[in-house]
């Protein structure tokens, strides 16, 4: 009976210790989490990082992002296509960062996809301006009140006045 009462008995003893363990990182936690508070609201209002007292802290500021200048993005990508019109979207992001290296090529793919068919348009994956005060792409469209057969039948069929002589 002695043998069966011992691992009984180390089993409440190991419950014990993982119990007090998980309640010190518990209260642990629950101060770090008070101490970091703390350090924020005495952080000035100017948008720094939260300064750390503890070296085991995470770093929360992340590094500071280098942007280009208000619409440096928009003036290199037309520079880029006027220089050389039709390129893909790698190209012009190589391109634009030859022209002005404050301007990442990545922002350059979200500078088209947001003024796609307002200042670019693309066609078979080359990207293109458009003309001032063009309304859409070029090329045939459901406006026009033609459809692609009867553009085709117009542009490619004789006219009344070759047929009647």
């Amino acid at each position: 009976m002695a043998e069966s009462r011992i691992p009984e008995e180390l089993n409440s003893q190991l419950l014990a210790a993982l119990q007090d363990k998980y309640d010190a990182g518990w209260r642990d936690g629950a101060a770090n989490m008070r101490a970091a508070i703390l350090r924020a609201a005495q952080m000035p209002m100017d948008g720094g990082s939260i300064p750390s007292s503890d070296a085991g802290d995470a770093d929360v500021s992340g590094g500071e992002v280098k942007r280009a200048p208000h619409g440096a993005v928009r003036r290199a990508i037309i520079r880029a296509l006027n220089d050389r019109p039709g390129q893909i979207e790698q190209q012009l992001g190589a391109h634009v960062e030859r022209l002005d290296p404050a301007v990442s090529g990545k922002s350059v793919g979200a500078e088209l996809r947001r003024m796609k068919n307002r200042l670019y348009y693309m066609d078979k994956g080359r990207w293109f301006l458009m003309a001032y005060g063009e309304k859409e792409a070029p090329g045939p469209s459901a406006s026009d009140g033609l459809g692609e057969s009867e553009t085709q039948a117009t542009e490619v069929g004789p006219d009344e006045a070759s047929l009647a002589t």
